[in-house]
């Protein structure tokens, strides 16, 4: 019986972890978006070439 108590609240701590790193992806979107925006407004096409490696290689 014990062990099954610990599983289950290791899934708990493993789920409040995917929760917290899903939010810190969005937030991550968020800058992109915004990074995006001004790459555009600055350098136009180029600029939306540039971000998109840059959004490469952060998805690693």
């Amino acid at each position: 019986m014990l062990p099954q108590i610990v599983k289950s609240s290791n899934l708990k701590t493993n789920l409040e972890q995917n929760e917290d790193s899903r939010e810190q992806t969005m937030e991550r979107g968020e800058k992109i978006r915004g990074t995006y925006k001004e790459c555009m407004r600055k350098n136009g096409e180029g600029g939306y070439q540039k971000l998109n490696t840059m959004q490469f290689m952060l998805s690693y």
